[in-house]
């Protein structure tokens, strides 16, 4: 479905971000399905903490949070199933023996290094028959993209782009400006 058309300069703004809402929902419904006939008892965002744990290293909850832009009430709670499973182990803080670090553990990676095999292969069922361009293109713009939302996120969390009303809008006549 096109809902702007056109060719103006913000209608290819609009379908990137049509394609970029597009892939966030095939892949919530896809990860949801699958999670669903695997009957896993972890949260996907769960398997989130264990990845960045184990690609960035030990870390305080506090800092596991914010390097992730989680609340940490949210990153308690999946470390909490981590460590329940024995991927995750809390030890004391060398720095201040008041403090925890978390730690993936040696199952723990095992874990995540299974996760990451499992999501290479689904990926390579996606794009098996792309030539090696195509994935470097993907890769590199995908790469560029997340870096900038980054970078961005604290304009966009501060509401500098004021969010449509959206209720005046659904009120409107048709053809009135919203």
């Amino acid at each position: 479905m096109t809902i702007v058309t056109g060719t103006s300069p913000h209608s290819l703004d609009a379908d990137l971000a049509h394609e970029v809402t597009r892939l966030r929902e095939v892949m919530e419904r896809t990860g949801s399905q699958m999670a669903a006939r695997r009957g896993h008892e972890l949260d996907k965002a769960a398997y989130a903490v264990l990845f960045h744990l184990a690609t960035d290293g030990p870390r305080r909850s506090g800092e596991l949070a914010e390097g992730m832009f989680a609340d940490p009430s949210t990153i308690s709670r999946h470390v909490a199933q981590l460590v329940a499973r024995g991927l995750v182990a809390r030890t004391a803080d060398p720095d201040d023996g008041r403090a925890t670090v978390l730690a993936v553990t040696e199952l723990g990676q095992q874990a995540a290094a299974a996760v990451l095999r499992y999501r290479c292969r689904l990926t390579h069922v996606v794009v098996g028959d792309w030539d090696d361009a195509d994935k470097e293109t993907l890769a590199r713009l995908l790469t560029r993209f997340v870096d900038d939302l980054e970078r961005h996120r604290p304009t966009l969390l501060a509401g500098a782009l004021n969010a449509p009303d959206l209720t005046s809008a659904l009120h409107a006549a048709p053809g009135d400006p919203a």
